[in-house]
């Protein structure tokens, strides 16, 4: 177990570990647990998101190379602390939250296969609390995985960092111009995507699990998410077959898996997301890794 969640369970008595991997797969810690006093935790090698599930938790100290940043968490909120960054909180309430543990090299290294301009952090994701139902959802997706579910919590994982480098980019908020999804129709949603790996995902199904008519759905889907649900599925996808490249499975077995419906069609949308072919992809990460 790692020394962060070692921490955690000192200094947190009742602290929970919903869910844990090491070893195989994407080496990541979930915790929730409720916080009965102030502490002080230091640096850590480890990208740490705090999700506020109740009450209202302080980072008095949250030092990320940006200078101290204090804030109030709220429920539905989260803090993202990067590694090498220590900090330190005070709750108010009844305060629950839950704790997403990743390697920072980790994370690092998985930014910079998606994004070759990656700075090294996630700029100002890192200051203050943000609200964004995408992350709340895919960290309890991720809480939730059992130790068989290791290419799920890779893909996780690898959407996760994807949200939050598109978080961090300069833009104008998600949203400006349409409402978004409330995070319950999200959660619905975003469970009917995930759950169907290797079937068509209808627009028409996702409306109606969002009780909206077609055309809402896309644009509250888009205001909410960034992109429509076609090119979530699309990301989403190619994420789960880039996993399962780097775990060394066969390409015409990636294309069925991931739910393409054949080879050519996944060398075309993975092509189109990485700028190179699935097989120059697997000796490019084969290389890396030796």
């Amino acid at each position: 177990m790692s020394a962060e969640i070692d921490w955690w369970l000192k200094h947190v008595p009742d602290a929970e570990v919903l869910s844990s991997r090491h070893a195989t797969g994407q080496e990541y810690r979930c915790l929730r647990m409720r916080l009965q006093e102030a502490f002080s935790q230091p640096a850590s090698d480890q990208l740490q998101l705090i999700l506020g599930l109740s009450g209202e938790i302080r980072l008095t100290r949250h030092d990320c190379g940006f200078g101290n940043s204090p804030h109030v968490g709220k429920a539905g909120t989260f803090a993202c602390i990067p590694g090498h960054a220590a900090f330190a909180s005070e709750g108010w309430g009844d305060v629950e939250i839950l704790v997403l543990t990743v390697p920072w090299s980790n994370v690092v290294r998985d930014a910079e296969r998606v994004q070759a301009r990656f700075v090294g952090d996630f700029r100002q994701m890192h200051r203050g609390s943000h609200q964004d139902s995408l992350i709340s959802f895919l960290a309890w997706r991720l809480a939730r995985c059992t130790p068989s579910d290791v290419l799920e919590a890779d893909c996780l994982i690898a959407m996760l960092i994807r949200r939050l480098l598109l978080l961090a980019e300069p833009k104008e908020a998600l949203g400006a111009s349409a409402v978004g999804l409330d995070a319950k129709t999200l959660k619905r949603v975003m469970a009917r995507i995930h759950e169907s790996k290797q079937t068509r995902v209808r627009l028409d199904d996702l409306a109606e699990v969002a009780q909206m008519s077609k055309y809402h759905f896309l644009r509250s889907f888009n205001a909410t998410i960034g992109m429509t649900p076609y090119q979530y599925v699309v990301r989403l996808r190619v994420e789960r077959a880039r996993k399962m490249i780097e775990r060394g499975s066969e390409l015409a077995t990636v294309a069925v898996e991931a739910g393409f419906s054949d080879q050519s069609h996944l060398s075309r949308q993975f092509k189109s997301e990485f700028g190179m072919a699935p097989g120059s992809y697997r000796v490019a990460t084969s290389f890396k890794t030796n």
